[in-house]
């Protein structure tokens, strides 16, 4: 069950979650601040909409000289990410909208951002109406809609919905912007355009005969869904107190949004040391998980499994219904934890590395069990999808030129690796 966001007190927090206690602490104090400040809220957000109406409308608004908010992508983003925060904050609070309320943040800032845009190309002489504006207002309300999403739901699935339509929006920002950051965003969406295109074809291939290993990984999944009822049985007759803070772990470990921030740390140690090597292979991790992340999700909300823990059986689907304890096939931390593993071992050629990846990736599969969150045949997809979405990521970036796949030593083991081209 989810719980609900509104204001009313009678919603209690899900008895099966840990922190029942700071769940209902923190419900309460979001209503008792609601009741002393009724409309606190809608004062920020009336008046922040309102400053962003001037800003918009005025001939010669203010423009900051310093660092990245000299950049007018970046003032349009993060004021319409504001926002966004504001607006969702506000119909968390007085709406019963549940899941949808950060979705309807987004969708209503950016509707508020184009009637900006066409009222600068009509109302006035010295503005204009930009697509790259509009495109900048997007990303920043997407972001702040995707982080709260995440953070005050727990839902990757609206998550998703929001990355997609930024996705597919980084193109007209590059259009609108040819140098800097807007030429980084715009490569990087035709890239990850590029490599979806790839892991959609890639289990269909037949000249590398990739369509047996799909067929050996449907037969896998037809089997294993067979004993997912005996396997969650042996899983949970193995619980104790060392493996339930170990999977507590496991868990946080394969959270997808981790793997990301982990993705942009790479990349981001990288750029500072001028290492074309970590540089790449940040970015290579990042596009890993963002492909695995939204074929799970697709797939989650296409196919509507049951969750083990709702207790309504492995043959129990709610297709396109966008409901948490109905999307449990496959698994997204595992998919993620995969193709992270599988980059990681291709672009170090180290055995040691690509054991320790390959194995924390499957206790983060393990751990999915352990919590009644997935069967085993969520797992073993989701692990599949992962490794397809390193492997397509990685080959791809071979065949750019940027790295190559060489043979590699080291004592008394061998293996491939990606080695950068000078």
């Amino acid at each position: 069950m989810e719980r609900d966001q509104g204001i009313s007190l009678a919603v209690p927090c899900p008895a099966r979650l840990t922190g029942v206690r700071r769940c209902a602490l923190n419900e309460n104090r979001m209503n008792d601040s609601a009741k002393k400040f009724p409309f606190l809220r809608f004062i920020l957000l009336a008046g922040w909409g309102g400053a962003i109406l001037w800003l918009s409308l005025d001939p010669a608004p203010p423009q900051p000289s310093m660092g990245p908010f000299a950049w007018d992508k970046f003032q349009h983003a993060t004021a319409y990410g504001l926002l966004a925060l504001l607006w969702g904050n506000f119909l968390v609070t007085y709406r019963h909208c549940r899941r949808r309320c950060w979705l309807m943040a987004f969708a209503g800032s950016v509707v508020f951002g184009a009637l900006l845009e066409m009222a600068q190309g009509v109302l006035t002489t010295a503005r204009s109406a930009e697509f790259g504006d509009l495109m900048a207002d997007a990303v920043g309300a997407g972001a702040v809609s995707l982080v709260a999403a995440v953070w005050s739901a727990r839902r990757m699935s609206l998550a998703f919905v929001v990355a997609l339509t930024l996705l597919s929006g980084t193109q007209g920002a590059h259009a609108a912007d040819n140098g800097g950051v807007g030429a980084f965003v715009g490569d990087e969406a035709v890239t990850l355009r590029a490599e979806a295109g790839e892991f959609l074809a890639a289990p269909f291939r037949v000249d590398n005969s990739a369509i047996l290993g799909t067929l050996a990984v449907a037969g896998a999944v037809g089997v294993t869904s067979l004993y997912d009822d005996d396997i969650r049985d042996e899983v949970r007759r193995s619980r104790g107190r060392t493996l339930d803070r170990a999977t507590d772990a496991g868990n946080i470990v394969g959270h997808p949004l981790l793997h990301l921030g982990v993705a942009g740390a790479v990349w981001g140690g990288g750029l500072l040391a001028d290492s074309p090597r970590w540089r790449d292979t940040g970015l290579m991790m990042g596009e890993a998980a963002v492909i695995a992340d939204a074929a799970t999700f697709v797939l989650k909300q296409s196919v509507g499994r049951a969750r083990p823990l709702t207790g309504s059986g492995k043959g129990s689907f709610r297709p396109f219904q966008f409901e948490s304890d109905f999307d449990s096939f496959p698994s997204m931390h595992t998919a993620s934890s995969f193709a992270m593993a599988s980059v990681l071992t291709r672009t170090s050629g180290s055995v040691t590395v690509g054991v320790l990846s390959y194995a924390t990736a499957a206790f983060v599969g393990f751990s999915r069990m352990y919590d009644d969150k997935h069967w085993a045949t969520d797992v073993l997809l989701g692990a599949a999808i992962g490794e397809l979405a390193g492997r397509v990521v990685t080959n791809h970036y071979a065949r750019k030129g940027s790295v190559a796949v060489v043979p590699s030593v080291s004592g008394s083991s061998a293996g491939l690796a990606l080695v950068k081209k000078f």
